[in-house]
């Protein structure tokens, strides 16, 4: 049976914890708590490393005569000299920047200050503080990748990725997507890019184009939420769409490995009649697992699956691994879109292993919404 403590006997367990670092401390040295199970230290220089292994893994044990149990705690360290500085404040500043950058690696990483650190932070920072003022004032822009069929060239379809006009340049999704996922705030992004796209269809529609199918990259953050499926429907219904216009694209390289709750979004979204696609397929370690379990209709395959036309060592596993995979994909019945294609002669290879579609350079990079409006009016041909 799991043994649970109470506040008071964690209490306890907190206080063990401080005194046995307490009696590890030579003169000059101290530890303080900030509160919850934050403690900062002030040790000697030569002392730090063994501090350190000693807070990687701590055992402290628990028994009030009643209940008694072993406790292992490791720590999630930042640290800095105090080389340099010339007020007290600056020791912590410093500290609790090293700590933040250790979090954001993770639980139980050790961080050293510096300034390049510090600079990285204040990006970080900077991105995050600007995000919804920049929202807000429209400072992200959608653009369209044309997914074409290899056979015809048609174009039958795009992703919508996302750039943000930011202090006088174009930042790209990998400067802020990553931060915004850790932060939380991709979920805003992404139904702001849906909803970007839903404005732009019915545009379309109401000017008497043949509307196509978009998809739109949905962050594992959205695994949180208590009613996903709910909102994108609302969202496109907003706009008075057929919800077959709407493809959702989960990111394998994410590496979900809730399959039961994936399963249930992919199928509430099917029964909505919206399509759903694995994006970077192969870069992950479920990939197998997710096409197995998940009954997604189309699979995005990364463009590093795909063989270079240049001769190298692996090359020929590269060829047998993907013939093999589209065929596996094909043989689901699921839809095949290779990423990344950027020559002719991948092209054909492609053409020749039977792949449905690709989306990259050889036809076109993202373009913003004016610019593929050109592109769909003229097409490839």
């Amino acid at each position: 049976k799991r043994q649970v403590l109470n506040y008071e006997q964690g209490d306890v367990v907190l206080r063990n914890y401080t005194k046995t670092i307490y009696r590890n401390l030579s003169d000059g040295e101290m530890i303080t708590r900030l509160g919850g199970d934050n403690f900062v230290m002030l040790v000697k220089k030569e002392s730090l490393r063994e501090y350190i292994d000693m807070l990687s893994f701590m055992n402290i044990r628990y028994d009030d005569g009643k209940v008694s149990k072993d406790f292992i705690f490791s720590a999630t360290i930042g640290y800095s000299s105090t080389v340099g500085i010339r007020y007290p404040r600056e020791v912590m500043a410093r500290a609790s920047i090293a700590y933040s950058a250790a979090r954001r690696v993770g639980a139980g990483h050790v961080m050293e200050y510096s300034e390049n650190i510090k600079q990285e932070l204040m990006k970080i920072q900077g991105v995050l503080s600007n995000f919804m003022a920049g929202l807000m004032a429209g400072e992200f822009e959608v653009y369209y990748q044309p997914k074409v069929r290899i056979e015809t060239k048609e174009i039958f379809g795009a992703e919508a990725l996302v750039r943000w006009h930011r202090k006088g340049r174009l930042s790209t999704p990998v400067e802020f997507v990553p931060l915004l996922t850790n932060d939380g705030s991709i979920i805003k992004l992404d139904y702001y890019v849906l909803e970007e796209v839903c404005k732009w269809l019915r545009k379309r529609i109401d000017m008497g184009f043949e509307p196509l199918r978009i998809s739109v990259n949905f962050s594992r953050k959205h695994l949180e939420e208590k009613n996903m499926i709910g909102n994108i429907v609302a969202l496109i219904d907003k706009y008075e769409l057929d919800h077959q216009l709407i493809e959702i694209e989960l990111t394998e390289s994410e590496d979900y490995q809730n399959f039961e709750l994936i399963t249930e979004i992919v199928n509430g979204l099917r029964a909505n009649g919206i399509v759903t696609s694995m994006d970077d397929f192969g870069t992950g370690f479920s990939s197998l697992n997710m096409i197995k379990n998940v009954d997604l209709q189309v699979i995005k395959i990364d463009k590093s699956f795909i063989p270079l036309e240049k001769d190298y060592e692996g090359k020929d596993k590269d060829l047998i691994m993907f013939y093999y995979i589209i065929k596996m994909v094909k043989k689901l019945g699921k839809e095949t879109i290779a990423e990344g294609v950027e020559t002719e002669q991948q092209l054909d290879y492609l053409r020749e292993v039977g792949c449905d579609a690709v989306q990259g350079f050889v036809f076109d990079k993202p373009l913003p919404a004016a610019d593929f409006e050109k592109r769909l009016a003229c097409g490839y041909n």
